[in-house]
């Protein structure tokens, strides 16, 4: 996987981010290692040489620490941290896309994919052909509302002046927080593993399912839940919206799927915020 199969590094996606006309001072590269703080940043140069010798490094100590891995409960999650953590700066198929994209990445993806046309299958059996036509995956896309308000909102004209940083760095904590806990929730309920949370930042997130009944109804009980509980302990000043879309192999392109699934968002926003006066309305009448 990465020894020896390297000819050029993996490049910065940030040498993408600029305005017309800048002019960069040079190209930077990043060579296979670690993924830890002190390689966060790219170098100017490298050689063969060295990009050879990064790689090899890098699959010997992942090839050492998977075999340390046990055959238990937690092994899938095990081996993708690790996987994080040796292929997040060596590069995936750069002959063939761009070469920014990390092999992580592309395993991540792989994965999440293989994850889904076997639950899939599972459940409507193994002899069945499937044609690439077939709707047979499911972009979930949660997105927490309300953020803005819940984390600037002060009640006290002292609390506005005192604390003001730890409070709101607290707040933003604990909307992560939610956030983790929807997703993995969601995961759990549709038996997939973590390669399957696409993203997962800034109160929203994407999860690729199987399309199947048990989804559906995973998704639909989901929502409900933290609906109702985020209307008792905040009132309405936080909901949560999800939205699922069934797509087929070619929907797995985002750029096709994104604006379906963020009108899916905004009509759920609409009926949420219904729905939530309704019964904020009946609690107040009793």
């Amino acid at each position: 996987m990465l020894q020896r199969m390297q000819s050029v590094p993996l490049l910065p996606v940030f040498l993408d981010v600029r305005e017309e006309g800048d002019v960069l001072g040079g190209e930077y590269y990043y060579l296979p290692q670690k993924f830890e703080a002190r390689n966060i940043f790219p170098a100017q140069s490298y050689s063969v040489e060295e990009l050879n010798d990064s790689c090899d490094a890098c699959y010997n100590a992942l090839v050492a620490e998977a075999g340390q891995l046990s055959s238990s409960k937690s092994f899938v999650d095990n081996l993708y941290f690790l996987l994080e953590k040796y292929t997040s700066f060596a590069l995936s198929a750069g002959y063939h896309t761009k070469q920014s994209v990390p092999l992580f990445d592309h395993l991540k993806t792989t994965a999440a994919i293989a994850a889904c046309i076997y639950r899939y299958l599972e459940e409507i059996g193994f002899e069945y052909s499937v044609k690439s036509d077939a709707e047979r995956f499911l972009l979930i896309q949660g997105d927490l509302s309300g953020l803005q308000r819940f984390i600037f909102s002060t009640h006290h004209s002292t609390a506005s002046r005192v604390g003001s940083s730890r409070r709101l760095r607290g707040r933003s904590l604990y909307l992560k927080l939610i956030m983790d806990s929807v997703a993995h929730t969601l995961l759990e309920r549709l038996s997939l593993p973590l390669a399957n949370l696409l993203w997962n930042t800034s109160g929203h997130l994407l999860i690729l399912s199987p399309n199947t009944p048990m989804a559906r109804e995973a998704v639909d009980s989901t929502r409900r839940e933290v609906q109702r509980w985020l209307l008792e302990e905040y009132d309405g000043e936080l909901y949560l919206n999800l939205a699922y879309l069934p797509v087929s192999d070619e929907g797995l392109n985002l750029k096709k799927s994104k604006a379906t699934l963020q009108e899916l968002i905004s009509q759920e926003k609409i009926a949420d915020s219904k729905e939530s006066l309704s019964t904020s309305s009946l609690r107040w009448v009793r």
